[in-house]
């Protein structure tokens, strides 16, 4: 799976890592591991969802939309997105979450991102913590 998602500060901030081609399978089993993240949450949550090492995402916006359940999720507080200029992606990303609802914010880089997130979080660890977390992330996502 192209796809890795963990929690970056638990129970409060949820991250999927893309790496390479993603493909529906990827779509619906990184969907899936969101849906149990929230589920396991006690209380609405961010989610990240870094798109820097993605390659490429497929076509069937109406596929993506159903597969991503997660959208809907009570738990979903935020949806960042960073890391991607594509159109197309942007596209899918916007219809989704005006369909389903979501508070959604695009940004370009991690450190726009990190950024963000101090505006709309409390009681965050410390960043070169945060940042160390992600990385760790980051390293599973390349040699997955």
């Amino acid at each position: 799976m192209n796809v890795v998602v963990d929690w970056l500060i638990p129970n409060k901030v949820l991250l999927a890592c893309n790496s390479g081609k993603i493909n529906i399978e990827d779509v619906q089993a990184s969907s899936t591991l969101a849906e149990a993240f929230l589920n396991d949450a006690t209380h609405p949550i961010i989610f990240i969802v870094d798109e820097s090492r993605m390659e490429g995402f497929p076509a069937d916006p109406r596929a993506i939309v159903s597969s991503a359940k997660w959208m809907k999720h009570s738990n979903l507080g935020w949806l960042v997105a960073f890391g991607n200029d594509n159109r197309f992606i942007g596209m899918i990303t916007h219809i989704g979450t005006q369909l389903a609802n979501i508070r959604f914010r695009r940004e370009s880089t991690w450190q726009d991102t990190l950024n963000f997130l101090h505006h709309i979080a409390d009681d965050l660890p410390a960043d070169d913590q945060i940042t160390a977390r992600y990385q760790e992330i980051v390293r599973v996502t390349e040699n997955s």
